[in-house]
Formats: C-alpha cells, structure tokens, sequence
C-alpha cells in the first residue's frame, strides 16, 4: 500500500468498450460497464470451426480509476498476469491509439512490424490482375534470387500491398532490345500467400537496363513499430538475490499459423563444396556411359551415380544434344534444365516437352574435394558469453580456408579468412577475427555476445594434394583368404575350377590361371578370370601339428640386435612371426630446417621433446632370414636350434608442420628400449591336411603402390560389362539412369584402398580403371560439428549417414529429445539452433588404455569407462533434415495484413529497458458456509496481491471484506451478504516483485537490473511485462494550455498553424475543471459560428456540444453521466464584452485517467478439444491505500 495517492483498490476498475465484438468496427469508446471476470466475457467461446482453422480476436479494455475528483493515480500499469491453459492459444497486449480507436484501425498499426524500404532488384513483369495469387517480375540473370517466406512490397503510387511468398520458379530467357540485340534476363513466377487487393501494372516487355514501370516492387525491413507485452511461464528455478531469471520464450505468438515443412536432403558436413576434380583417364578412356528408355522433361530427372566433372556431360536423344555448363543443362545452347555436379542428378525444365526416343548419356567422373574437413565448436554458455574469444586451432588451417559462425538475437553470422589471416563478415557489424598462422591462435571480437545456448561453429582445410590416378593403377582382381594352419614351404597345391597351381618354394603361387603369393597362412590369388560366385578352391599342403607363443623378455642388444632363443627346435620354415615395441625421441630439424613437431613449439625454435611409440612385426622368408613387412632383412633363424637374431629398429615418417604452413614427412629411427618380443611359430613333424575355401568375395586393391587415401565419390571401374561406382562406403553396379539406383555390389575402404565386391560378372577377364583420385590429405577425425542452414528443424527426421574409414557404413536418426545414439557413435541435434555434433569411436574400459595417445584421465567416468575415439572422413558424411517453417494464415479470416507480420506470427514481449512483474500465484477455494467478521487463514503468508471471486470468476466487491497480506488472512465484513455471489468464493492472491531488463538472450535469460528478493519455483513462477501507463506509469487528468487563432485549418494540430488573434480563453482566473471520472484524452475544438455562439468538437468525437459564452459549456460522457470538462462562461468573455467573430477557433487537449489497451487472442490451429474457459487472467495496477 502507498501513501502517497488517494486512490483506493475498489476504484481501479477494467471497463468494456461500445462494441465488445472481434468486428473492424469492435472496440470504440469506454462505456461505464465494468468487466467482472465471468468466463468468456471478454472472448467468445472457441467454436469448432475455430480451432480447426485457427483465429484471431481483438477485444479492447479500458482499465481506468473513475473518481469525482481529479486525485491522480501513480504506477499505473497493466499485466497479462496468467497465461491460457489451453496450449495452442495465446495472448499478448498492445496500447491503443486513442480511446475511439475501432479493431480496424488497431489492426492497421498492428501490421507496421515490415515497412518497405528501397526498390529492389526485381522489375514488375505484364499486369498483375487483383485477386490472384501470382506475380510475375524479372531481375539480371545473376542476381540473388529472393528466398521463401521474404516480403515484398507493391507500389504504384495509388495503392500499396505486401506480399509474402510462398513458392517460387525461375527460368532464363533471351529477349531483344531496339537495336535488336540480345540479352538474357531471369524471369520469375512468384506464388504469393495471399491474393492481390489491386491490379499492378509491370513493363510489357522487358528493357535491358534500368526500367520505370507503373508499379515498383520494394525491398522490406523489420521496423517492429508496435510494441507488445505478454506473460511466460519460467523455465528453471529462480534463487533469491540472483540477478536473472529464464523465461520459456522471449517471444509470443501473435497471429495462427500453419506449419510447412521443407525437405533438406544431403546436406554436406564437413564444409562448403569447392571443386569437382577429374579423376578419369585422359580421352575416351575416361568417360562413363550410360543409356536409358526413361522419358525425360517436364521436370524428369537422370542420374549419372558419380559426380560429374563440369562441361564434360552429352545426353544424346534422337538428333537432340544436350550439354551442360556452370550448372546449366542446355540444349542448342539454351537452358533446359540444371545439373547438380556434385550429386550426379541432371533435372529438365518444367517447360521442356518430353523426349521419348533412347537416351545415351556421357560424362567424366568427378572427385569432390571439400574446402572444410576440419570443425571445432566453442558452446557458448551464460557463464562464458561475451564479445571476446581465443583458440587455438589444431590442425593448422590452410590460409583463406577458416571460417566462425555465430548465432546472436537468433540470427546466424559468419566470419571468413580472407587469405591473411583476418575474419571478416559481409558487415563490419558482424565483428572480426584473426589467426595467427605463426601460434595457430583464433582471436574473435563480435559485436554482440552470441547466444547462450548455442555454439560458435569453426571449420577449416588443411593443406594436401590430390592426384588422378586412373591411368596409373592396373586392376587386378583377388581372391584372399586365411588358412587355418601354416604349410610348410613348397607344399601347397591349390585345386580350382580352371586348374592347379602350387607354392615354389619362395612364397610365390603360379599355375591353372592364377598366381599370387602365400605369407604365414595368408594366401592371395591373382585372377585372369573372374570365377563363378560359391566356386570352390581346395588347399592341399603339410603343416607342423604343434603351435607355440612365448613371451621373450630381451636381456640386452649389441649394435641394436637382440638375441632371443626359442623353447624349441625343429622350426617350421614361413610360420615365425615377431612382434615388439619400438619407440623414438623426436627433436625438429632446427631453425634452418623451419620445420616443427605438430604436437608443440613455435616459430623457429624447438619444441618439447615427445616420446612416439609404434608397433612392429617381423617374420622369417623360408630361407633362415627375418623381415619386415617392406621385405627387407633384420636378422636370421636357425630353424634347427631355434635360435634368432633381430634388429628391431625401423624408420618411419612422422607428419611435422613447417613454419609457414604446409606439412612434411620426417623419417624418425625408432628404436625397442626394452620392451618384450611377442613369437609365435610351428614346429614338430609334418602332417598332410587340405582346406576347402567357396568363393563370396573378391577384392581389388586400388592403390597397390601408392600410401594415398580414395577420395569418395571419384572410383568408377568396368568388370567385364559390369559398370561400378562408390557412394558413401559402398561400391554399386549396373546403375539405372532413370532412378540412380544400382545393384548394392559390395563396399571400398577409403584409407586402404582395398574394394571388396559381393557381386560380379563369371567369367570377365577385361578390368578397366576409367576414374579414380586420391589424396595425401584424406582427414580422418573423430568427431563433427556443424549446422542445419534452415530452423527449425523437425529432430524426429535428423538423420545422418556416412562411413568409416574401414569402410563401415551407418545410418542413424535423431530421438526425439534430439540425442543421437547408436553403435560407434553418440552425439545430438538441437531443433532450434540447427547445430549438431557426432563423436565416433565406442566406451571402453580405462584400465589398460592409460598408453594410449587418447586416453585422459578427466574423461574416465564414473563407471571407470573412456571413450575409444574412432575416424571417419567428414566429406563422406551427409545429413537429411526436414525443416519447420510457419505461415500465416488468411488474412481474409484474420483481419489482419499477415504478409507485414513476422512469418512464423511470433513477437518479441521482452526487451532490454522493459519492466516485468515476477511473480507466483496461488488460488483457494474457501468454505461455503461464511459469516460476518469471520477471518479466514490462507495457504501463503508474506502477500503482495489478493482479490476474491465467485465460482462463475465474478469480483467480489471489496467492501465485503478486508485482508492482511502480511499474515495471509481474510475478515469478512459485518454485517456481510453475499447472496449476488455464487459460492464457494475463491481467493487469488500472489506475491510480485517488480524488475527491469537490462540484457535479454534468445535462451530465454532474462538479466535483471536487482537481484531477486526471494526464490521462485519454476512450476509456480511468472513473468509479466508492464505495459506502463503513458510514459511514466502516471494517470492525472490535465488540460494543456488553449491556442486561438483566425481561422480553422483543418488539422488537428498541437500548435497555432493560423493567423493569431487577440480573443483568447481565460484559464488563468477560470481553469478548465476535470474530473477522474468524466475527463478523456481527447484533441477539442471550439469553433464560433458568430460573436457568441460556438461548437464543440473532439478529434474521435466529432460533434460534442453546442453552446455560447453566456453559459457554462459541460457536456456529459455518457460512460459515466459525469462532465467531459467544465470551462466556466467567465473564462469566454471580459466584462461581458465578446471579442470573438465567426470562424475564431479555440484549441487545448485534455487526458483522463483511462488508459485503453488492446488484448489479442491467437488460437493455432489444433485436433483437440478446446475448453470452454480463457483461462488467462489480465491485471490493472497502481498505488493505492486502503479503502
């Protein structure tokens, strides 16, 4: 309670309009009807029809304080205080202009969210005839297409209409100038949400350069010139003297909407698309042919199954070539259609007629290298959210290949590298960054602090080369396969369809049309000729019968050779196997050298020294030496004895960045300091056995010379007749152009090389390489971030495929809490922000990794289990999402002007400076049985607000009873009748604190200027806006100076805008007398018809009164019966004496102490049944004492 205003809580009151209808002409001026809070008084029920299609209701109130003095009335301020309890409805609150103010008029200004700005790139295009629903225009063939969902404005200097779109085509044609030239402009045939009001008249015909049609079509803004309030439930608790608090939503739905759902099908992860290379062999050699009956036009599609290198496709049907270039599919050099490079997809022109005969297509096989292998995302959180951020980028980021992306107030931005170092956006605003190439150091200052929530995304190259090895690589077809024993050397005899052959001696296979080679118990045949599937091969060969693996710890080395001795003797010759441990050191090359480890140092100097630890293997040839696995010799066995002699120490490349970007291999000696050998071989007497082996797969090794990685996408080989191509880990045959579909035929290892077929043709012995590429480069990482360009998303459809570099192909979808789990992987999607991120690899136990490069000792949770990171090559990665995006409704069915409102009808109700009302609520039923002087005890003490109502929502009148908000009591009055009330009576009361907003995030945090005074459970807490009443939140009735002058003009203006006259009111000894309860804000106007006679008008009023200067002039309100102002007739004339002729005019405003306001109810579209209660619960307030 406040001393310092004389109003009390009964006289602040909330009062109907004239018309209390959702009509253009609903609303009007105040009446003196107060609303009492029966159900569905404000709003009519929410009839079927209504909730099937969705609505929207504007009603106006008026709270105001109705006294017979002209005591003001501070910190008034109206609240929606409770949200609906149906879920697809929603209300929010705006001021009125003025208190005649009609629904049509309020929805005028409600529609000012788009203003038209400057003209934009299109031209008009023909007439545009009122009532449909297409507009066409035209622009220059490489300007910026507009997007869905942008609003354009239409002008013709007598009418204006915006328009929203809703879908839209393209096509290019060629037109002719006066001097009969050609040029080529992009005609577009725009579907607009709405239908037109008005004709608009375009050009006839196109004009080369710039062109005056009668109508412009303007570009458009957001100008948000309507400011909204509305109330939210709280998202997490709030604590006492905490400075912010998380709302659900900063924003409200304005207007229904309806949802429309636009597919994302194979989105890239790993970055933007910058090349498609060819990797075919040079001339015909290199070209892939395909032919097809599939009819092709009006919108068909062909697929190629690889990429396509560009300007290399011919589609031949009949006498008609078709060709493509930068992404056009042509035909007599005129566009026909597009071609999608990258997804080998060739689609015809919605206008190009059909084409029957057979079709042959051509192209060369692309290899699509990606610009961003590498991602890192920074989560920004309320605690780290600020404009500055530092990383440290590893890999090193080959030079204009960088990029940062933020989300901030909703909105997305992007920084790029433009090859120095420096980040910069398409605006200044959008902030800058720098790398430093020397420290690998991200530096970013954004202009504004990106969003709790979401996540700064990073993604870079790193340098490599890719080179077309198709002419360089001879197929050769395989059979593998794994013995269960090791045959002794010369003994091995294999059976086939085509003949016998058998082991020389050496290790080498030859005879019936195979050779190869056996290792240990590996076999691997060459074929001539591809065998029958399920063909059998049967192994003939002696094997010693016992096996042994001893564990040697080494008791020293002379000169790095190491003497082991076996457990036993006899040993049979190719089944020694060795393995160990070997380790090294590494220090750079120096300053000189200007080469660094990637693991440490900068600039020229050396960086921390770093242990390295490889695994090595050995075995011996047959002939009594031992080997690596390069074939070269590291020591000898006596196979008798037992005895072996090896020199573990081996070289190898380790990958060191150079000083100025790049990478180099550096051989390192690796060294065994200690660690044990791990042998296993046969020995004893020999046994004959055989081994029958049925043919399921066959291999090809597609870099048998080269340690490059396959770039996806780029191998196309022939078996026989059988055409084979790579997608995503698999390898497919005998594509169908009509679907780009092919028979599954088996899968490729991207990082081997190695292809392994299911499916081939008997027989073939023609193996043809047309394409493949490879890279030095081929990342493989364990972990992606990225994000969907379109928001939000539906989660339920997120999907992502891919492979592993093994070849391991998956296909996972998102849950609907937006996790992503599954087999060798886990990560997540958020539906609003469009981010995603996948880690690959699999937990396993800590205990016995702690060796290993990735383990982390702050990674182990709490079932004492790590994540086992495995790799995946980004650019083999693809995602399908299916993206949200609102319309709104019909303006015909809503009144108001959609196109001008935001697309997903959704408006900010919280901004930095507003003030809100935090608060928790609480009802009570009270007994039935009630008597006078009874007080009754409330469920919460240490109130702030409370009021009584009867069942039917009806206000109890407050001098039925009085309450201590302190102790949370209730006395009824005496003596006390309530028989106008239906009972039981119900309390409402709450506790409120009232806070400013100094910062807002898109997460909901709301950063108030105190802290909080209490803790506010989330289940229990809401947060209002104020909507103040003028601009300090006081109502006083006043009257402004009066102005006379000669003439009326005709405008209602606030200062003199005629000739001054002498004649003028005497306010200063007869003041205009106002009252609370009969004073509005109004503009008035007293016009003298002749020296004493005189009118009285108000600017929405019209036509007040008429009277002369002999008499006081009162004119009633009728809301109230009480005066709308009193001017006494001394104030008219000086001694009885009148200064005044005909057309003189007097002008002044008053303001009352109403202030109306505007609640709009959105209803979206929904199947459920609606209830037949509001539900919300709206409220006027001030500072009052007690009554």
């Amino acid at each position: 309670m406040n001393k310092t205003t004389q109003v009390s809580r009964e006289e602040m009151t909330i009062y109907k309009p004239v018309k209390l209808t959702n009509t253009p002409d609903g609303g009007g001026l105040m009446t003196g009807e107060p609303f009492t809070g029966a159900k569905n008084e404000a709003f009519a029920p929410v009839s079927n029809m209504q909730r099937l299609n969705g609505g929207l209701d504007m009603v106006k109130m008026f709270p105001a304080v109705l006294r017979g003095d002209d005591a003001p009335v501070y910190g008034a301020n109206f609240i929606i205080a409770m949200p609906p309890q149906t879920p697809n409805w929603s209300f929010v609150a705006f001021k009125a202009a003025n208190e005649a103010e009609k629904r049509a008029s309020a929805a005028e200004r409600l529609a000012t969210y788009i203003i038209k700005t400057v003209r934009s790139r299109m031209t008009l295009y023909a007439t545009q005839t009122a009532g449909s629903r297409v507009v066409q225009a035209y622009q220059n063939v490489d300007a910026p297409l507009p997007s869905i969902g942008q609003v354009y404005c239409l002008n013709d200097g007598n009418n204006e209409q915006y328009i929203r779109i809703e879908s839209m085509s393209d096509r290019v044609e060629t037109f002719t100038d006066k001097q009969n030239n050609d040029f080529k402009k992009r005609v577009l045939t725009i579907v607009t949400r709405n239908r037109l009001d008005y004709s608009f008249v375009g050009m006839s015909y196109p004009e080369r350069g710039f062109a005056s049609p009668d109508c412009i079509i303007y570009d458009t803004h957001v100008a948000d010139g309507a400011q909204f309030y509305g109330v939210q439930r709280a998202a997490e608790n709030a604590l006492k003297d905490q400075r912010s608090v998380v709302v659900e939503s900063l924003t409200e739905k304005i207007i229904p909407t309806s949802v429309i759902e636009t597919p994302l099908p194979n989105l890239t992860v790993s970055g933007a698309t910058t090349g498609f290379l060819d990797a075919a062999k040079a001339g015909n050699d290199g070209v892939v042919e395909y032919a097809t009956n599939q009819v092709f036009g009006n919108g068909t599609a062909l697929y190629t199954g690889s990429p396509i290198v560009p300007n290399s496709l011919t589609i031949e049907s009949g006498n008609v070539t078709f060709t493509d270039n930068a992404g056009q599919l042509l035909a007599n050099g005129q566009p026909v259609g597009t071609v999608s490079y990258g997804e080998g997809k060739i689609v015809a022109g919605e206008d190009l007629p059909n084409y029957y005969s057979r079709k042959k297509l051509r192209f060369r096989p692309a290899g699509v290298t990606t610009a961003a292998s590498d991602t890192d995302m920074i989560v920004v959180t309320t605690a780290n959210r600020r404009k500055n951020y530092v990383r440290t980028i590893k890999p090193s980021p080959t030079r204009g290949s960088l990029s940062a992306s933020y989300c901030a107030q909703g909105k997305w931005y992007t920084l790029t590298d433009n090859g120095t170092g420096a980040l910069l956006g398409a605006s200044v605003e959008y902030g800058t960054g720098a790398f430093n190439f020397d420290t690998d150091t991200l530096t970013l200052t954004l202009e504004t602090p990106p969003d709790a929530g979401t996540a700064i995304l990073l993604s870079w190259a790193t340098s490599g080369n890719q080179f077309n090895r198709a002419s360089d690589v001879i197929l050769t077809p395989q059979v593998t396969l794994d013995l269960p024993k090791i045959p002794v050397s010369g003994t091995l005899t294999v059976t086939h369809a085509s003949g016998t052959c058998s082991d020389a001696g050496d290790g080498s296979l030859s005879g019936g049309d195979l050779t190869g080679r056996i290792v240990q118990s590996h076999l691997d045949f060459n074929l001539a000729a591809l065998p029958d599937h399920g063909s059998e091969y049967v192994m003939a060969f002696s094997a010693n019968t016992l096996k042994y693996g001893e564990n040697i710890t080494p008791s020293g080395s002379s000169g790095g050779v190491f003497n082991l001795q076996l457990a036993h003797g006899n040993i049979a010759r190719r089944s020694l196997r060795i393995a160990t441990q070997v380790v090294a050191t590494l220090v750079d090359g120096g300053v000189g050298d200007a080469v660094y480890v990637y693991s440490g140092g900068s600039g020229g100097s050396k960086p921390t020294l770093k242990a390295y630890a490889r695994n090595v293997g050995f075995s011996d040839d047959g002939n009594g030496n031992i080997v690596n696995t390069a074939g070269d010799t590291v020591g000898t066995v006596n196979y008798t004895t037992g005895e072996v002699a090896v020199n573990p120490g081996t070289s190898f490349d380790i990958f060191v960045r150079k000083l100025f970007g790049g990478y180099k291999a550096k051989s390192t000696y690796f060294q065994n300091q200690g660690a044990n050998f791990a042998v296993s071989y046969a020995a004893g007497s020999a046994e004959s056995d055989t081994y029958t082996h049925a043919i399921s797969t066959i291999t090809i090794d597609l870099t048998p010379r080269y340690g490059e990685h396959l770039v996806a996408g780029s191998v196309a080989f022939k078996l026989g007749d059988w055409q084979y191509y790579d997608k995503a880990g698999k390898l497919y045959c005998n594509l169908d152009p009509a679907t780009g579909k092919g028979k599954l035929a088996g899968t490729i290892n991207y990082q081997t090389g190695i292809a392994t077929l299911t499916h081939w043709p008997a027989g073939a012995s023609v193996f043809t390489l047309i394409s493949l590429l490879t890279t030095t480069n081929a990342k493989a990482v364990p972990s992606v971030a990225w994000r969907v360009p379109m928001t939000p998303i539906a989660v339920a459809d997120f999907q992502v495929l891919g492979a592993t570099t093994t070849g391991d192909d998956f296909n996972v979808t998102a849950n609907p809490d937006g996790s992503i789990v599954a087999d060798g992987l886990r990560g997540s999607v958020d539906s609003k922000t469009g981010i995603a991120q996948l880690e690959f690899g699999k937990l396993v136990p800590a205990a016995g990794n702690e060796s290993a490069d990735w383990y982390d000792v702050s990674k182990v949770d709490s079932d004492g289990n790590i994540w086992q990171p495995n790799y995946v090559y980004p650019e083999t990665l693809t995602c399908n999402a299916t993206a949200e995006s609102s319309v709104p409704m019909d303006d015909t069915s809503l009144g108001v002007d959609t196109a001008r409102l935001p697309s997903d009808g959704k408006v900010p109700i919280y901004r930095k400076g507003d003030t809100v009302v935090i608060a928790s609520r609480w009802q009570q039923t009270l007994p039935e049985a009630l008597t006078a002087g009874q007080t009754i005890q409330l469920n919460q003490t240490d109130l702030t607000v409370m009021c009584l109502q009867d069942s039917d929502n009806k206000h109890v009148e407050a001098s039925w009873y009085d309450y201590d908000l302190q102790a949370g009591t209730v006395t009824f009055a005496t003596p006390l009748d309530l028989s106008g009330y239906t009972l039981p009576l119900i309390a409402t009361y709450a506790y409120e604190e009232e806070n400013v907003i100094t910062d807002t995030d898109i997460n909901g945090t709301l950063t108030l200027r105190f802290p909080l005074k209490r803790s506010f459970d989330k289940l229990n807490c809401f947060v209002s806006t104020v909507l103040r009443a003028g601009g300090t939140g006081n109502l006083r009735v006043r009257a402004t100076e009066p102005f006379s002058q000669l003439t009326w003009s005709g405008r209602w203006s606030d200062e003199r805008d005629e000739s001054p006259i002498l004649a003028k009111l005497n306010v200063r000894d007869h003041p205009i007398q106002l009252t609370d309860d009969g004073a509005m804000t109004e503009r008035w106007l007293i016009k003298f018809t002749n020296t004493e006679q005189f009118e009285l008008y108000g600017e929405t009023l019209g036509l007040v009164a008429k009277g002369d200067i002999w008499q006081d002039l009162a004119p009633i309100n009728p809301a109230t019966g009480r005066p709308l102002l009193v001017i006494k007739a001394a104030a008219f004339s000086s001694g009885g004496v009148s200064a005044w002729n005909n057309g003189n005019c007097i002008r002044f405003n008053t303001y009352g102490t109403a202030m109306p306001v505007w609640l709009i109810r959105a209803v979206q579209p929904s199947a459920d049944p609606q209830i037949d209660d509001d539900g919300y619960a709206v409220a006027f307030r001030a500072d009052t004492i007690a009554a």
